[in-house]
């Protein structure tokens, strides 16, 4: 075996058969690498350190003498873990979750020559107890698979008996997250509502969040990914990257229009690009008027004639539009205040206030949110469309006098002036 020696006698035979023991130096020793020659005794010793079929050969002037030792393994005195050919006990490696490792077991005797063994393989950690990580649990070698990346790490254990010798070797490896496979962006409004495309007021706001993961499901850094911003009116793109993640992901609607957001990061595997894209369309109208304005045609009208109103409300972010509003007139709900209307269709944040009764007007109008309001004068139709008389006495003595009074009105019984072309 590996761990035995063997010792040489060389002997001189003459042509009578006489024998005598000769010591030969080295040089006249021929051997291969597997096996080292000690002369410094008789008789000389040759030591293997490889195994299989070695020849030697002695020279002893024109003569040559050979033996062939066939050497097999020693007693095992270690186990050597191998990867990719080195020697790796205890050490450890730093690898992906879309990586492998393998790892081969090999016996050792105490000329270091090695030999295949099967092994009872395990994993250990903290956080994972499956062995399904193991591809083969009880061979020469095994094929560690991870799935949870972890800087904790994992721990791949030999164990082989022989004899009554338990052998116990291990490496390591610290796993991170592999590529990015899965890309999951989810949103919802101040409202509730969660879909890709959006119809929102100016006064809400849109919470998204990402999911980024590699083929195990191990989460990854969600900051790889860059955040476009689109004007779809304008067609102005702008990267909101910073602003959008110191915001935490929302985006408050503001300016009123149709925009596009998009997410997307772009993985490299193998030389080959793939582009992981997800974008939401919105759709923001106006919010709720937080202040009120009027436009008239006039201020001053004759009873009778009709003033244009025109209402319109601003939002928060500075949106304005027509606003329809509730109207009070004097203190009090006012019905001459009507919607307008061209050509049968409601003009919104329009109105037509009737004059009819003469004199200055407090016009109130509001919204839940907001009000306004302003003065409006209405002269009395210069026309007389009713003449009341009123007599003091309706029974007089006779030569006794009454006083007659005369009022004139138009036809809203607005007093004016009586006509000097009364009789």
């Amino acid at each position: 075996t590996a761990d035995e020696v063997i010792f040489l006698n060389t002997t001189r035979i003459d042509v009578r058969g006489n024998r005598l023991p000769v010591s030969l130096p080295f040089a006249n020793w021929t051997f291969v690498s597997d096996g080292e020659i000690d002369d410094s005794a008789y008789p000389v010793q040759w030591i293997p350190t490889g195994l299989g079929a070695r020849l030697i050969t002695a020279q002893y002037e024109t003569i040559s003498s050979s033996i062939t030792v066939n050497v097999t393994k020693g007693i095992m005195t270690s186990m050597v873990l191998l990867v990719d050919s080195a020697n790796a006990n205890d050490w450890q490696f730093n690898l992906t979750a879309d990586e492998t490792l393998q790892v081969k077991a090999k016996a050792s005797d105490a000329n270091g020559n090695r030999w295949t063994i099967d092994v009872n393989w395990t994993v250990a950690h903290p956080d994972w107890s499956e062995q399904s990580v193991l591809l083969r649990v009880m061979a020469d070698e095994t094929e560690f698979m991870p799935e949870l990346a972890s800087e904790i790490p994992y721990m791949i254990y030999a164990e082989y008996t022989s004899g009554s010798v338990v052998f116990n070797e291990s490496v390591s490896a610290v796993v991170s997250e592999g590529i990015l496979q899965n890309f999951i962006m989810n949103s919802i409004t101040s409202t509730g509502d969660s879909s890709t495309v959006y119809d929102i007021s100016a006064d809400e706001h849109i919470d998204f969040s990402v999911d980024l993961s590699d083929d195990d499901l191990n989460e990854l850094d969600s900051s790889v990914l860059t955040w476009l911003f689109e004007d779809l009116s304008s067609g102005t793109v702008v990267d909101m990257t910073s602003t959008f993640v110191n915001d935490g992901y929302r985006w408050e609607a503001g300016v009123v229009g149709s925009y596009k957001i998009t997410a997307f990061t772009v993985v490299v595997d193998d030389g080959i690009e793939y582009n992981y894209t997800k974008e939401v369309e919105i759709s923001v109208f106006h919010g709720v008027a937080i202040s009120l304005d009027h436009a008239l045609d006039t201020f001053s009208e004759d009873a009778g004639e009709s003033i244009e109103i025109i209402i319109t409300g601003t939002d928060s972010d500075g949106n304005t539009f027509p606003q329809d509003v509730e109207w009070t007139e004097d203190g009090t709900i006012s019905s001459r205040v009507v919607p307008l209307t061209i050509d049968d269709v409601r003009v919104p944040g329009g109105y037509l206030y009737q004059a009819s009764v003469a004199g200055d007007h407090v016009m109130v109008y509001s919204t839940p949110g907001a009000s306004n309001t302003f003065d409006l004068s209405i002269q009395p139709q210069m026309v007389v469309a009713i003449l009341e008389v009123t007599l003091s006495k309706t029974t007089v003595d006779q030569q006794a006098s009454l006083d007659v009074t005369v009022e004139a009105k138009d036809m809203f019984y607005n007093p004016i002036p009586v006509p000097s072309s009364a009789r």
